[in-house]
């Protein structure tokens, strides 16, 4: 039996791949690879099976308006960003639109633009506040490597604290899966873990509402994009019901069911996908089932219908792009 029409029904909210920590050419000073524009980091994001991109400069944002364009015109959703050298290390900023992040950039202080001594001397909880007034987050950068984070402030000291207990501060971005570093009911370290109840108990969260962790691959060069730190096809999907900012922000608020690093998952999954009904009260209905649907368990209302059938379509789905 065919599926008629299956394909063309919504099937709810699905995952997205995203890198959401590019650097490009002209922008970030360290960039060497003239390849590197925005028209070819989208162009190679949409042949790396990427829904949603940032380009996230080093201080600076000038490439990012042409981005968002460039990727509109090829359905790409480009998320406007920027990565700042603040002095507690650095913090990867995202806003909804271009005018807004340039609306936030200008009331950074920002010293030798475009140079190595590039930095951000605003500092990173004034940032977050900055952002968050934008409709913003951020996001620390690379957290377990020299000269990020946790390697400039090692010691749990209050200021430390204000800044994980932000509510702009959406997640924490790593280099790895296995990373140590994770902010939540798994972490081995008690400080960290007292850090996830405070900052439960300050937002008001729930008591298994974690920052969100996930791996970008922070690409200096065309190579790079869509790629982790080993350059595998291994980054972060986000679960929503279209690329948008607003369903990026809700998944990194609920990373539990939104949130999946693609290190460790499987290449292929089998999955549900669709399911037609012949006679009954159900007769003509077709159901365009989510990706995510690997079983069904029931089957009453078919059962109660003795002249029914349901017709139900299975695949084996590849996962990894």
């Amino acid at each position: 039996m065919d599926l008629p029409g299956i394909e063309a029904l919504s099937s709810g909210a699905k995952f997205f791949r995203a890198d959401l920590h590019i650097h490009s050419f002209g922008a970030s000073y360290d960039v060497r690879d003239d390849a590197a524009t925005p028209e070819t980091i989208i162009a190679t994001a949409k042949s790396e099976g990427l829904a949603i991109v940032s380009i996230t400069d080093h201080n600076e944002i000038s490439n990012v308006a042409r981005a968002v364009e460039i990727g509109r015109a090829s359905g790409i959703l480009v998320v406007p960003g920027v990565e700042l050298s603040t002095p507690e290390g650095h913090l990867l900023c995202y806003a909804p639109t271009p005018d807004s992040l340039e609306r936030f950039y200008n009331r950074l202080q920002i010293a030798d633009r475009r140079t190595p001594e590039c930095r951000c001397q605003t500092g990173a909880l004034q940032c977050l506040e900055l952002i968050g007034n934008e409709g913003g987050f951020g996001v620390l950068a690379h957290v377990e490597l020299p000269g990020a984070f946790e390697a400039n402030l090692p010691r749990f000291t209050p200021a430390k604290l204000d800044i994980l207990c932000h509510s702009a501060l959406a997640a924490i971005e790593v280099t790895r899966q296995d990373c140590p570093v994770r902010y939540d009911a798994l972490d081995a370290d008690p400080d960290r873990l007292r850090v996830v109840t405070e900052r439960n108990r300050r937002l008001r969260l729930g008591s298994s509402q974690y920052l969100a962790r996930i791996i970008n691959s922070d690409a200096h060069t065309i190579a790079a994009v869509g790629r982790n730190a080993n350059r595998d096809q291994r980054i972060t999907r986000y679960k929503m019901e279209s690329p948008t900012f607003e369903g990026l922000r809700l998944a990194l608020q609920t990373p539990d069911t939104r949130v999946r690093i693609e290190e460790g998952l499987p290449n292929i999954v089998p999955s549900v996908k669709g399911v037609v009904f012949q006679g009954g009260f159900l007769d003509g209905q077709a159901i365009n089932f989510s990706p995510n649907l690997t079983c069904i368990i029931g089957g009453a209302a078919v059962e109660s219908q003795p002249h029914s059938r349901a017709f139900v379509f299975l695949e084996d789905r590849l996962l990894m792009t």
